[in-house]
């Protein structure tokens, strides 16, 4: 079967919410979910929506590389990228300045501090976009895509578990007698998860699910108890992980290049059709490029003003903001539209 046309209304779907989980752990709104399950339920859900971005992400670009090249995609998909990435991190880095002058910091320390975080992180979110343009030139400059998909996800796993010493398993770098050096290189170059030790994988994985049509070859009884028990292995995981000490944002577990895939494969295998799937998708890309920007903005006013904002209001803002500047820009505003999706 022809995986280019099976109907991805399911993931479109799947786009925009996850976009929405990226908005509330960013808010912190499952601050009102009880902690019985609240760790739960952001390592399972809320924390596989940057790894799902991923996969999708890596899955159509495999698929556009087999219609068109190698070459000619990826500086489509890269030059489709670099606007997004170089004028909501240019937003970012503004507000940014405009609060660190308001405490009383140099300019000079200011502008070091922002130039490792355009290399290294880049802030308002866009290191994602950074991270999907570093991993596509691994992924298809270095390996020419003829190579099999095994080959770059089997490289990649190694270098995200290099990823996860400095995410949640910061624990164990302690026990290897590294655990200040890991320390001082995240002062200094902030997190791993880039294009090289995060992104790289999970493209990856996203190219070898449509190269091996595991669409097709995962179905019924077998995808479905897969999925309960990787989410059941991630959440043994999760409790194995408390208490434990972690770094960065705690958001990488191991069983992510299990249980994302699985999810993704689920989605891909619902072919019922949903009227405004294509509108879903173009505001979860633009709900993306700017709730971090929009909280930015929420809390500096906040602070300006002397108000404490709960993180329910917080969501609703960002969130209900997000999505009005994209309805404006996609009726009135088609080039700021078209930067939106």
């Amino acid at each position: 079967m022809n995986n280019n046309k099976k109907n991805y209304d399911a993931v479109d779907i799947a786009k925009l919410f996850f976009c929405i989980c990226i908005v509330s752990s960013h808010t912190r709104l499952l601050s009102y979910i009880p902690g019985g399950y609240r760790g739960e339920i952001n390592a399972v859900l809320i924390r596989a929506s940057v790894p799902f971005f991923f996969i999708a992400s890596g899955f159509f670009l495999y698929q556009n590389v087999q219609k068109r090249g190698a070459g000619p995609e990826c500086r489509r998909y890269i030059l489709r990228m670099l606007p997004p990435l170089i004028i909501f991190e240019s937003l970012g880095n503004i507000m940014y300045i405009a609060y660190l002058l308001y405490q009383g910091k140099k300019i000079s320390n200011i502008f070091r501090l922002l130039f490792r975080q355009i290399i290294f992180y880049p802030r308002s979110s866009m290191w994602y976009l950074q991270a999907c343009i570093v991993g596509c030139i691994l992924l298809y400059g270095f390996f020419r895509w003829k190579v099999p998909m095994i080959w770059p996800v089997l490289l990649g796993l190694p270098l995200f578990g290099i990823a996860l010493l400095f995410n949640n398993y910061r624990f164990v770098c302690d026990r290897l007698g590294i655990g200040r050096y890991v320390d001082a290189f995240l002062k200094r170059y902030f997190s791993l998860r880039n294009g090289v030790f995060y992104g790289f994988l999970f493209l990856a994985i996203g190219g070898a699910i449509a190269e091996y049509h595991l669409i097709d070859r995962i179905r019924g009884k077998l995808l479905w108890i897969s999925l309960i028990l990787a989410c059941l292995l991630q959440t043994a995981e999760f409790r194995m992980l408390l208490g434990k000490k972690h770094a960065d944002d705690g958001s990488l577990f191991a069983c992510q290049v299990i249980v994302v895939p699985l999810i993704f494969i689920a989605l891909c295998q619902c072919n019922k059709k949903f009227k405004y799937s294509a509108v879903c998708r173009r505001y979860s890309t633009g709900i993306f490029f700017l709730q971090k920007n929009v909280q930015y903005a929420i809390e500096c006013l906040a602070a300006v003003l002397s108000i404490e904002l709960a993180a329910g209001w917080k969501f609703l803002g960002v969130l209900s903001i997000s999505t009005v500047v994209c309805a404006v820009c996609y009726r009135y505003f088609p080039r700021l539209g078209k930067l939106l999706q």
